[in-house]
């Protein structure tokens, strides 16, 4: 007789936290933003003389896809497995299981073996 030991779902989707409730690869994901930030704010401020409120908008735009990549999840999926799944379904070319034929010829066959009968 075996022994079965029921587990429960949220302990198996246990993820380890570090610092501030955020796992590993939140983690990564918001250093890099931070040094994006400060690369792309100090760039944009003394080499192109732009106004930090004109360069907060790009800083924006440049953290949505890292912060995207460190926090989404899909069906316990991490980012780049969901959308490499994803591209791989729209690109790949689609498997029929059956051959498409248009009425006229189905037609044809059917007076073709009416004679012979």
């Amino acid at each position: 007789m075996a022994i079965e030991v029921t587990v429960l779902k949220d302990i198996q989707e246990y993820k380890e936290k570090i610092i501030f409730n955020m796992s590993l690869r939140q983690l990564l994901c918001s250093f890099i933003s931070v040094v994006l930030s400060i690369g792309t704010g100090l760039l944009f401020t003394f080499v192109f003389h732009w106004h930090i409120s004109h360069t907060s908008y790009i800083i924006i735009l440049l953290n949505i896809p890292v912060f995207y990549i460190g926090w989404f999840t899909k069906g316990n999926l991490n980012a780049e497995t969901y959308f490499k799944i994803v591209r791989n379904w729209y690109l790949q070319k689609s498997i029929r299981l059956y051959q498409t034929t248009s009425l006229e010829i189905n037609k044809k066959k059917e007076k073709r073996i009416e004679y012979v009968e």
